[in-house]
């Protein structure tokens, strides 16, 4: 995703969003409060318990009651010990309701942005790489999980620690109070400009990390063409130097916390002395004088130390908060991105009909200003065999994209059966057009559910009814497990016709009412092109269907030719027309002929002239 498009949301957004993710939980979500809210009310009571012993205590020990000091210990030092141990069961439930609670929340997130990028344009991914979106669904989303439990869960206990320690605090000597709260101010500045600064810095490392995965998965992706090209050393280099990259920016985030969050507990702990100096002299006036009870110096810096965690603990917060919110920044930067090509409220289901194909005045382009297609004008028949020849990148791979709307339109529209795509649902218009590439993609699953990926409820019967008019059955019945044999990433452990006429198997089974095949032979040798093509035409007959193709052998049979150049529609007509014609594509015919005498001997085969 460019910096341009970046965008970085305040906490105010993200917290916002966060208390939607919530809400479907609330139920559980008041349930963690509560257990949360009991818990630190347990750890509050604690120093005041020692108040109590403490003055209670050296009460009953001036008036020489030892029996009674005795029991007042033993009652103080049982309801301490109830006391923690409930705090202990408290922090138990607490701890598995909370981890229930964000957990069920960041399974909500990761699915709602992959169904995000499900739903994300084609020009979304052509400039994205895939290793920056893994690492948005996987180690983002977990990042996201920190802010979550530090803006709620940490958030919650560090204020209402502190909120009851500076309650209990003014209720108990208001001088104590302030002297003890005097360097928070300076101390609270300190965390919250330490926040501002690592958000950025963490932003900086996750898109780093961001460039890591993309080098792994591009290497994983192309590990047979970087050995075939003894590049495996490059690949090393680069992929440590992207990982140095993102150690020195994650080791500049940590080197920057380590220095702020220390200099401000440091400051902090300034007030100590005057807490005791202060405190004793209070102590020494007694309460009939204003003073305080020994007991209450005693909670003043128990107290005071919890405070100094709970300020170190919003360091941390605030240091998870800055890690994940980077994190978060980038998810939602998809999940607010809004698809280039969106269904309109009013679209309905293609309509019945042969599959009448009509571009009118169509341009487009993928960058503004560079236009790819221009003033395309184009009728094609229900049921037509139409070829698109041309130069590469003059056009046709686009100008097919189009039909089950990978794209929009610029200017000008393409009908369907007379309706216009951007009408129509985004499912029905799929449905209805298959499109086989040159690179197949076959998925890490058994032959029978990659032939069935359009139609999961296919028979089996159904299912090999298509692969044997694909000319796939004989080779899929001589693999060890027949259809349940499982093919390997990508179809690797295929050879590259087999892959096609799966493709081809798996197109005949979706039963499309339009056909794409984009130069579905290109990279095959003759043999096995003469029954991909068999296959093919099988698959065409009563179907309107688009054939790209860069060898004349494949478009002899079409019922037209179209002849795109630069963007443009030529010439179009019949093989022989053209032919006659002696335009662009005659000088295509024969400087193919020149290179590859084969075509020449397959036409002179089927009795065509040359």
């Amino acid at each position: 995703m460019s910096q341009q498009e970046e965008r970085t949301l305040s906490y105010r957004e993200l917290f916002s969003r966060l208390v939607g993710l919530i809400r479907p939980q609330w139920k559980r979500a008041v349930v963690v409060a509560v257990l949360l809210l009991a818990t630190l009310g347990l750890e509050l009571s604690l120093p005041i318990i020692i108040a109590g012993a403490t003055d209670n205590v050296g009460n009953i020990i001036k008036s020489e009651a030892a029996q009674k000091a005795v029991r007042a210990i033993a009652f103080f030092g049982i309801l301490y010990l109830v006391a923690s141990a409930a705090r202990t069961v408290m922090m138990y439930f607490t701890g598995v309701e909370q981890a229930r609670l964000t957990q069920q929340i960041l399974w909500d997130l990761r699915r709602q942005l992959y169904e995000a990028m499900q739903r994300l344009s084609f020009s979304f991914f052509d400039s994205a790489h895939s290793g920056q979106l893994i690492s948005r669904v996987t180690s983002d989303v977990q990042r996201v999980a920190r802010f979550f439990n530090a803006a709620f869960f940490s958030s919650l206990e560090a204020i209402t620690i502190l909120g009851g320690i500076t309650i209990y605090m003014f209720w108990k000597s208001r001088l104590l109070a302030v002297v003890a709260l005097s360097t928070a101010p300076l101390t609270l500045f300190i965390v919250m400009r330490t926040a501002r600064i690592m958000r950025m810095l963490w932003r900086d490392a996750r898109d780093s990390y961001g460039d890591v995965t993309t080098a792994l998965q591009e290497n994983i992706a192309g590990i047979r063409v970087v050995r075939a090209f003894a590049n495996e050393d490059r690949e090393i280099t680069r992929f440590a130097d992207k990982s140095r990259d993102y150690v020195k920016k994650v080791l500049k985030a940590v080197y920057n916390w380590a220095v702020r969050i220390p200099v401000a507990t440091t400051v902090y702990s300034f007030n100590a002395p005057l807490i005791l100096f202060v405190g004793g002299y209070l102590v020494i006036k007694g309460p009939a004088a204003g003073g305080i009870e020994l007991g209450t110096l005693f909670a003043f810096v128990l107290y005071t130390n919890n405070m100094a965690m709970r300020i170190e603990m919003l360091g941390h917060i605030m240091g998870s908060i800055a890690t994940a919110s980077g994190a978060a920044d980038r998810i939602y930067e998809i999940l607010d991105k809004k698809p280039e090509v969106a269904e309109s409220p009013r679209a309905v289901p293609l309509p019945e009909g042969g599959g009448e194909v009509v571009f009118q005045d169509v341009d487009f382009s993928y960058v503004p200003g560079k236009t790819v297609l221009k003033d395309i004008n184009l009728k094609v028949d229900p049921g037509s065999f139409v070829a698109l020849v041309g130069h590469t990148g003059s056009g046709k791979t686009t100008l097919v994209s189009l039909v089950p709307r990978f794209y929009d339109v610029e200017r000008g529209s393409i009908l369907i059966d007379g309706v216009d795509v951007r009408e129509l649902k985004l499912d029905s218009l799929r449905r209805n057009v298959a499109l086989i590439f040159q690179e197949t993609f076959l998925f890490s699953a058994t032959v029978r559910e990659n032939i069935a990926y359009g139609r999961p409820d296919a028979t089996i019967e159904e299912i090999k009814a298509c692969a044997d008019a694909a000319q796939a059955a004989e080779f899929i019945e001589k693999l060890d497990e027949g259809y349940d044999t499982v093919i390997g990433e990508r179809g690797v452990t295929l050879s590259g016709g087999q892959r096609q006429r799966i493709a081809i198997a798996r197109a005949i089974l979706a039963d499309p009412r339009i056909l794409v095949m984009d130069d579905a032979t290109a990279s095959v040798d003759s043999a096995t092109e003469r029954m991909i093509q068999e296959a093919l035409f099988a698959l065409s007959k009563g179907r309107t269907t688009f054939v790209i193709a860069h060898r004349i052998s494949t478009v002899r049979r079409a019922d037209m030719i179209v002849v795109i150049e630069g963007g443009r529609i030529v010439e179009t007509g019949s093989h022989d027309e053209l032919l006659a014609a002696n335009g662009v594509y005659r000088n295509i015919y024969e400087v193919q002929l020149a290179e590859s005498p084969e075509d020449k001997d397959e036409l002179a085969g089927r009795g065509r002239e040359i």
